[in-house]
Parts: structure tokens; sequence; C-alpha cells
């Protein structure tokens, strides 16, 4: 690739090196394992030099914003759940999913997240679980340094004839998509660890509709 010559003030240069550093160290972090998790930030860093504005910045990856938005799709048959496994320091698991881009709905977020790391075409239903990881007020199991995360968990169902398996190029350090029975989850290690929560779900199939705004009628004032 032919190198760009770039011309940035003091200020760009510096918010850009930080831009690089934090994403490379939230990169790392298994509980936002995946592509567009492990990249989100480094990526915006790259397209931060590519820009210049700080404007950019915000609308292309939400890098600044308080929380950061996690589409995650559930996806339960025959008693087991479909999960993403990670070769990374050791086995490790994940719900399908990752961060919201741009110009589309939660909804879309979660089917085209599902795609990518399982091959596999979902309806999407309803919000299943919510689940937030505050730096400062979590488990112990993150850093304080670790972004502000809320995931919206969906339920989902395979389309007919839609079979999960590993994609031709999977995220990195992905090695499997695994069905794991729901009594099994115990013997995992599962980021975030909400194996209780998908037990209790299973169970009970308590969840809540999302109210989609072009859903509602038209007011006139």
């Amino acid at each position: 690739m032919r190198a760009m010559k770039i011309n940035l003030t003091s200020h760009n240069k510096i918010f850009t090196l930080w831009t690089l550093v934090f994403g490379l160290a939230f990169a790392r972090h298994p509980a936002f394992a995946g592509r567009r998790d492990h990249n989100t930030l480094s990526e915006i860093g790259v397209r931060s030099i590519k820009s210049n504005t700080y404007k950019t910045i915000r609308k292309k990856g939400l890098l600044l914003s308080h929380i950061r938005v996690r589409c995650t799709g559930l996806i339960i048959e025959k008693e087991c759940v479909l999960l993403v496994e990670y070769e990374d320091n050791g086995i490790h698991y994940n719900l399908p999913g990752g961060g919201l881009e741009p110009g589309e709905t939660i909804k879309e977020g979660v089917a085209r997240e599902v795609l990518e790391e399982t091959t596999a075409k979902v309806t999407v239903g309803s919000l299943a679980l919510t689940y937030e990881m505050a730096p400062h007020n979590q488990s112990g199991e993150y850093s304080n340094q670790e972004p502000h995360g809320l995931h919206l968990i969906f339920e989902c169902k395979l389309k007919e004839n839609s079979i999960p398996k590993l994609p031709n190029r999977p995220d990195p350090h992905q090695s499997a998509v695994k069905w794991v029975p729901i009594d099994e989850l115990d013997s995992i290690l599962l980021f975030p660890n909400i194996k209780k929560e998908i037990k209790a779900y299973v169970e009970t199939k308590r969840n809540i509709e999302l109210i989609e705004d072009h859903q509602l009628e038209r007011q006139v004032f």
C-alpha cells in the first residue's frame, strides 16, 4: 500500500496517539473479544488520521461516547446455546455480537454480528438480557480503565437451512463456533459471566419488547 502524506496539528497528533494506544489496550480484553470489538478503537485511530477531525471520529465509532453499545445474539436450540470460542491464553467463549455501527438499528446490528461471527442468518426477537460493565462498579474481573459497556442481548432464531459454522475469515483468535449444552455452561469460561442469567432466562423466557420509533404512530402537534 502506498504511503500517505499526512499533515497533523500538534493537538491532532497527541489525540491520535492517545487513540491508538487506548485502542490497542482495549483490543486485548476478552470481555470484548471478536474482530469488531478488538479493532474498533484502533481502527478509529487510523480513521482519525485520515479524517483529521474530532467530529468525524465521534461519528465513525462513538469513541468518546460515555457508553459503548454491544449488540448480542442469544441463540438457543435443543437445550444448547450457540457460543463463539476463542483461543487466546486459554479457551474462552462469548455470545456472538459486537459493536453497533453507525447507520444501523440495534436489531440490524445483532443480525449482522451473528452472521459475521457464525455465518448464520437469524431472525432477531425480543430483548432477553441486558448487561452493564461500569469500570467503577464491577465484579473485579476487569481493569478500572476498561470502557463503560452496555450489552443488549436479543433472543434470535436461526432461519431455515441456516447452519452456524466457523467463517472463512474468522475474528482474531476465534477458533470455533459451538453449541454448548445449557447444563454444561458452568464448565466453561464465558465473558461476561452471565451463565446463571442465561439459565434463568431459558427457564422463564421473561423478556421485553424493544420499542422502535419507526413502529410508533406519528403524533400531530
